[in-house]
């Protein structure tokens, strides 16, 4: 009755290496410890488990209850580690490239029974169960392998049934526990993360009874049916699937979560991910800095897609969660949110770069009541926290293709993406959002169908969003992108007080439905020249053309005369027929040093939202196009009480001309002040104001 075996651990033992042996059965155990020993760090690598645990031919028993008579010849099992259940002394196994190919039962012909033991049993906390191949003989209700112990990793093994009787099962977990901290952490990763090729099964939903991987689905369907709970079988990957490899350790995984998780794991190591449609479980948490690589062509090769929805505050909001100060380096992968609520694909509160990344379905009520989903969230926790994104997608996504927020966002890059919303509905879309003192440079990206409005409070979409309205300093650098086809091409500000730096040049702004350019603060003023608004003269609104309309506060000349790259600065609207010179306003042209008394300056159709004060002797100021489609508009704010003003003394002044005059728009002053559309300030001789219609 004293247990005995080929390797025996008696007692505590810690930072064991049992590695390269045939470890032979011969009657009793392969490998045993004491039952609930302090072991702890103990590698068992590449070894041959053979024999048999018991003598003879046949074993002796029919179940255990003799295991420890005297001369009994009850079959022990080829490995025994741990606790049982309820372990708390032994943890940390590692049992890896093994192969399991003795034998632990048989049939009893002298009792007329199956009698037969577990191949392994692992119950540690803490183990790792990998690349092992467990084709050894037994029956009866045993198991190929038992583990019960807390955070057990079940993972790229294979799983034979070839010398397994009908009773037994392939893995007996017993409970939920031993999946807690475990990678995979559900019956359903560990059915897919191992090879059964003679055929696995577990049952759905999990039930306290049913931990277990079956030898088949009918042995599955049977057991549920003793259960009574309403299960159904699901069958196991009849191969090995562990596409994930660290480079830099050679190891595999049946996951991308197992792979990030493995101690083995670190700072700097490199993560490839083979062609595939994998579906990871939970959260993704990135903890270390990594490289995350597809292998395939483009990022249509490989997919990756969430089993749950996100939630909706802090960071479980995020479906991948990189945590501060951790760098993250993808390409060619997809994520796609399909089925799920996902507020945000990637919540970044790290640094790194996302190269061919294809964002697909990421979506959280997006027609209310949240109108959210994010592909990338990048809030910039420290300084240099950039995550610059190149050569990617987003389709279908709910409100945001990625939101660079705070003011460790100081300096990334977003180039040569496709972001193509959902077109008109009850919904939002922004490709950017630029806030809370971000720094973002946005080169060559393709923009379009952005035209959502929010049910619930009126909001549009627009290509890009900058705004300071949750902290100061944020700017944004726009070149050379195709905007167009949104309601607003760029949105900047959200409030009066907005004080956002945007910098807007070489952009095709073109069809674009509300503005081009908006800017919710006038006086905060945005350089959106030298871009393309879909007509050669210009944009509409505040600007003289016909092309997507410019607010206020939008610097718009000189603009492209077509869509860049072809298109050149086209000629300024207002000219000086004395010097040559061409301007983008009529102040601009009459302040110019070159412009002298006597000079004529034209004036080609538009609407021109300036106050004019003219100040030089002898000025000739005339359209080209008569008054009815040339406009001269001031506001109160403009200054000088009028929309043109003549200063004082300044005399020989020529306001129009026969078929070459201005519609001039005047506005009202405030309290007891006199406001004029002309107002002609003091003394002044030999002045002609001649072919405009002058509105009050």
């Amino acid at each position: 009755a004293i247990e005995a075996a080929a390797v025996y651990l008696l007692g505590a033992h810690t930072d064991i290496t049992i590695e390269g042996n045939e470890i032979q059965a011969q009657g009793d155990h392969g490998l045993l410890s004491n039952f609930n020993a302090a072991i702890d760090n103990i590698v068992i690598n590449d070894n041959m488990f053979t024999g048999q645990t018991f003598l003879g031919a046949e074993p002796g028993g029919c179940g255990f209850s003799t295991q420890f008579n005297p001369g009994n010849n009850v079959p022990r099992q080829l490995v025994t580690m741990g606790g049982g259940s309820g372990v708390t002394n032994s943890m940390n196994v590692t049992f890896t490239n093994n192969m399991v190919t003795g034998a632990a039962g048989g049939y009893n012909s002298a009792d007329a029974c199956e009698q037969g033991n577990t191949l392994v049993t692992i119950d540690v906390i803490g183990a790792s169960i990998k690349y092992n191949t467990f084709n050894g003989t037994t029956t009866r209700f045993a198991n190929s392998l038992r583990a019960r112990g807390q955070a057990t990793s079940v993972a790229c093994n294979t799983f034979e049934s070839d010398n397994l009787g009908t009773s037994t099962t392939h893995i007996f977990f017993g409970s939920a526990n031993p999946l807690t901290g475990a990678f995979p952490g559900n019956l359903a990763g560990v059915a897919s993360g191992n090879g059964f090729p003679d055929g696995g099964a577990y049952l759905t939903p999990d039930n306290a009874a049913s931990y277990v991987i079956f030898l088949d689905a009918v042995q599955a369907t049977a057991t549920a049916g003793i259960i009574g709970a309403g299960q159904s079988a699901m069958s196991a990957s009849v191969s090995t699937n562990c596409p994930v490899t660290n480079v830099n350790t050679g190891e595999t995984y049946p996951s991308l979560q197992a792979a990030i998780n493995d101690p083995q794991t670190l700072d700097g190591h490199t993560i490839e991910i083979a062609p595939g449609d994998y579906t990871e479980s939970g959260q993704i948490v990135v903890n270390k800095g990594l490289t995350i690589n597809g292998t395939g062509a483009d990022c249509g090769d490989v997919t990756i897609r969430p089993d749950a929805n996100t939630g909706n505050s802090g960071d479980a909001r995020g479906w991948w969660l990189v945590q501060p100060g951790k760098e993250l380096n993808l390409s060619k992968l997809t994520l796609d949110g399909l089925g799920f609520l996902i507020y945000q694909a990637i919540r970044d509160k790290g640094f790194g770069t996302f190269d061919q990344i294809c964002f697909k379905n990421i979506k959280y009520n997006e027609s209310g009541p949240d109108y959210s989903g994010v592909a990338v969230a990048a809030f910039g926790v420290a300084a240099g926290s950039n995550v610059n994104i190149s050569n990617s997608t987003f389709e279908e996504i709910g409100r945001i293709g990625v939101l660079y927020f705070g003011t460790g966002v100081d300096g990334s890059t977003f180039s040569d993406n496709v972001y193509t919303g959902k077109g008109a509905g009850n919904w939002l879309d922004y490709a950017l959002d630029v806030s809370a003192g971000a720094i973002v440079s946005v080169t060559g990206n393709t923009v379009t169908n952005n035209k959502g409005v929010a049910a619930s409070d009126g909001s549009t979409s627009a290509g890009v969003l900058a705004t300071t309205f949750f902290g100061g300093g944020t700017t944004a650098t726009i070149t050379g992108n195709i905007l167009t086809d949104n309601t607003t091409g760029i949105a900047v500000g959200f409030d009066g007080s907005d004080a956002t730096t945007v910098m807007a040049n070489n952009n095709d702004l073109s069809n674009n439905a509300s503005f081009g350019v908006s800017n919710s603060n006038a006086s905060n003023v945005v350089d959106a020249t030298l871009n393309w608004w879909g007509d050669a003269a210009g944009p509409g609104a505040f600007g003289p053309g016909s092309g997507s309309q410019v607010a206020a506060g939008v610097t718009y000349c000189p603009w492209l005369d077509a869509a860049p790259p072809g298109g050149v600065a086209a000629a300024a609207p207002v000219k000086n027929i004395d010097t040559g010179e061409e301007f983008c306003s009529i102040q601009e042209a009459i302040d110019d040093s070159d412009t002298a008394p006597g000079h004529t300056i034209e004036v080609n159709p538009g609407t021109y939202y300036e106050n004019v004060l003219i100040n030089k002797n002898n000025l000739t100021l005339r359209s080209t196009g008569g008054k009815g489609v040339t406009t001269i508009q001031g506001t109160y704010a403009g200054g000088n009480n009028a929309t043109v003003a003549i200063a004082s003394g300044t005399n020989g002044v020529t306001i129009g001309q026969s078929g070459q005059g201005f519609t001039i728009i005047g506005f009202d002053g405030t309290g007891a002040i006199e406001a004029a559309a002309v107002y002609l300030l003091g003394a002044h001789t030999d002045i002609t104001i001649e072919g405009n219609e002058i509105q009050a």
